[in-house]
């Protein structure tokens, strides 16, 4: 209780930590006494555990490295979290994890139900290319139809209106430098040009070498292959394969018609591991998937929190059963994700999160099941 007390924390702040210590403490004093798992939040029990699937958004080398790069590899910090959550002014900085220890402590946790690892995984020339657009200009440009420069916004990027497939939704495109191409190499922009990449079916994804790459990074992919035993059944999902349609979540893409849910990602079961994978394709979306393998909770860590991490934590607390029943509870430790725009993008990813029932964290811990004791 004492560790609440620190410099330069406001005495008000200082008081909502120890209240919230002590209905924590409450819940678990409920849960050991009647024998039951009695949720707390920013915790998850080893019993909850076995019915968790940890979803590890796009940690791919072309958001680390390559033409789409996060601007640090370090988390955000959180005080943006508690200002969406409570309104709070003020610039504490708080004492997080950074974001590869985070990420490792929740890796190296035995007992997960179920590992996801999502990518983008583009042909291309895809949609969400500015080359495939002919745009001119940094990143920030903004185009309407027919591509006439209207302005530039620091840390924004394009937007294009178009119908894809026929449909009769206007997409407002985003539009990012080329990234994550499937088994594409870095290199010089000829070089790039003038390769071939294999096609979505057939990519590989163990060639470290491509910094600029839809290939894990080599510090996750080391993590996975160390604990692969582990991390329960696995599962790949590949996002934004489709030429005209992009995908920020790991459960659906864009839609394009009114009325029309929006095509399902493709959801891979890795019968194999991460060192040698067997990907069976799955006719079913992540979530049915998910669902299907006893999973209740969601932990949704990685890359970016104010664009892919939210939608698909967005996605995945809207998924219902039924008989109209949430299939998951979601979870979002904020040290473990990294994000694009800066703080108030985040700090709005973050509320609109909140908003919607997601569980927003700084650090997520796992305790040892009460019962039985």
């Amino acid at each position: 209780m004492w560790a609440y007390f620190s410099l330069g924390v406001p005495v008000e702040q200082t008081l909502d930590r120890i209240t919230k210590s002590i209905n924590e403490l409450q819940l678990e004093s409920e849960a050991k006494v009647t024998g039951q798992h009695v949720h707390v939040p920013g915790q998850l029990t080893t019993a909850e555990l076995g019915k968790t699937a940890l979803l590890i958004i796009d940690v791919q080398n072309c958001f680390l490295t390559g033409n789409l790069a996060v601007p640090t590899h370090e988390a955000i910090p959180v005080d943006a979290f508690e200002h969406a959550q409570d309104g709070a002014s003020g610039d504490t900085k708080k004492d997080v994890p950074h974001f590869w220890e985070a990420i490792s402590g929740l890796v190296g946790q035995a007992g997960w139900g179920a590992t996801v690892i999502s990518k983008d995984w583009h042909p291309q020339h895809h949609v969400s290319y500015q080359s495939a657009w002919g745009v001119v200009g940094p990143p920030g440009t903004i185009v309407g139809p027919p591509n006439d420069l209207i302005t530039t916004i620091p840390n924004a990027v394009t937007e294009i209106p178009y119908k894809a497939r026929g449909g009769d939704l206007l997409i407002n495109q985003k539009v990012w430098p080329d990234h994550c191409t499937a088994n594409h190499h870095s290199g010089t922009a000829d070089e790039i040009k003038d390769s071939t990449p294999c096609t979505v079916d057939t990519c590989t994804d163990w060639d470290e070498k491509d910094l600029d790459g839809a290939h894990v990074a080599p510090n996750m992919n080391k993590l996975l292959v160390d604990h692969q035993d582990t991390l329960g059944k696995l599962y790949e999902v590949r996002k934004g394969t489709h030429l005209d349609l992009d995908s920020y979540s790991a459960f659906y893409g864009s839609p394009y018609k009114d009325g029309q849910r929006a095509e399902m990602t493709n959801v891979y079961e890795n019968r194999g591991d991460f060192m040698n994978p067997s990907l069976i394709p799955s006719k079913y979306s992540l979530d049915v998937v998910l669902a299907n393998s006893g999973i209740e909770n969601v932990v949704v860590v990685g890359i970016a929190l104010d664009i892919c991490v939210k939608f698909s934590a967005l996605d995945a607390i809207a998924s219902l059963h039924t008989d109209g029943t949430k299939k998951f509870n979601v979870i979002v430790p904020t040290g473990a994700t990294l994000g694009v725009f800066g703080q108030a993008a985040y700090a709005d990813a973050v509320k609109e999160m909140v908003g919607k029932g997601v569980e927003v964290v700084e650090e997520l811990k796992i305790v040892i099941d009460y019962t039985g004791d």
